[in-house]
């Protein structure tokens, strides 16, 4: 599993929290207790049930290799055994925070402004508390965005997945900008359920983010029929709601395939049962099924009445 927020950014990222006065094993007993995990290893282990086995693997050679390099840089010569205990207990929540999925990272950034929140509101008070938020964030969200990491820090201090910002702005947020339409308030929660899917990460997740993305273009046809006056039974797929309107001649007939793109990708990848091999859900294709029923929104908001 290839981390989209790389370890040299998730370094940066923990220096910030650490600076502004987080502590790290604050920070590790703070993760464990509120995710309900009795140690590292548990994580791990968690890893590969939520994320699959490439993962987990890729989360525990990492962390072998770094507390080896660190060991090696700590200790010239051998360390005792008391000695390499109590350097892997202070280091070990760092090193898995820089190897674990992505979504579990921009958890630990979550809970590190928490933190922070807590301790300036008690010490300083609240307006102290908000405003070295705020510094955290923006210096987070520069670095994010300088690296071209599709993570940010949003309006409620929570580390979660942007997407790639200009598929956002082309894609997502004019999709999102038709799903305002009072109408729509079904598909939308559909859409935003997609996109929750893709921001979580897991196997599941990614599953249901395809099912969510091509269930809000269906629910957007349906309504665009009803606002168009053509007749439906309500029992239609995706595949006779085009034809519906392709022959009531609210649609171009030739966009068939733009519209059928998402439930294509759901009836192969997401939409049966995956029998007894557990199936796998390829991250990027999630988002691609996410970003095709962006697209057919926008296009389909574009005829509504």
């Amino acid at each position: 599993m290839q981390l989209k927020i790389p370890v040299s950014v998730r370094s940066a990222a923990l220096s910030v929290l650490i600076g502004h006065g987080v502590r790290e094993l604050g920070l590790a007993e703070e993760f464990l207790q509120r995710e309900g995990f009795g140690s590292f290893q548990d994580v791990v282990d968690r890893v590969r049930l939520d994320y699959g086995d490439a993962a987990a693997d890729g989360m525990d050679e990492g962390m072998r290799e770094v507390s080896a390099r660190e060991m090696r840089a700590m200790f010239p010569t051998k360390p005792t055994p008391t000695q390499q205990a109590a350097f892997i207990a202070q280091h070990m929540a760092r090193w898995s925070f820089l190897y674990a999925p992505d979504p579990v990272f921009a958890t630990v950034i979550t809970y590190g402004i928490e933190q922070l929140q807590r301790w300036y509101a008690e010490q300083q008070g609240p307006d102290a508390s908000q405003c070295v938020t705020q510094t955290v964030a923006g210096k987070l969200n520069a670095t994010f965005a300088k690296r071209s990491v599709p993570y940010r820090v949003d309006d409620d201090f929570e580390g979660r997945w942007y997407g790639d910002e200009a598929t956002y702005k082309a894609i997502t947020e004019p999709a999102l900008k038709v799903l305002g339409d009072a109408r729509l308030a079904g598909a939308r929660t559909e859409y935003e359920d997609a996109l929750a899917g893709l921001r979580t990460g897991k196997q599941k997740s990614l599953e249901d983010a395809i099912e969510e993305s091509a269930k809000a273009v269906e629910s957007t046809m349906k309504v665009l029929i009803d606002e168009a006056g053509l007749h439906r039974t309500g029992k239609e797929t995706a595949d006779p709601l085009i034809k519906i309107l392709a022959a009531g001649k609210v649609v171009a007939a030739h966009v068939d395939q733009l519209l059928f793109a998402a439930a294509r990708i759901r009836n192969a990848a997401g939409g049966h049962g995956a029998g007894g091999t557990p199936r796998h859900t390829p991250e990027d294709l999630a988002v691609a099924c996410v970003a095709a029923a962006g697209v057919a929104i926008t296009y389909l908001g574009s005829k509504f009445p």
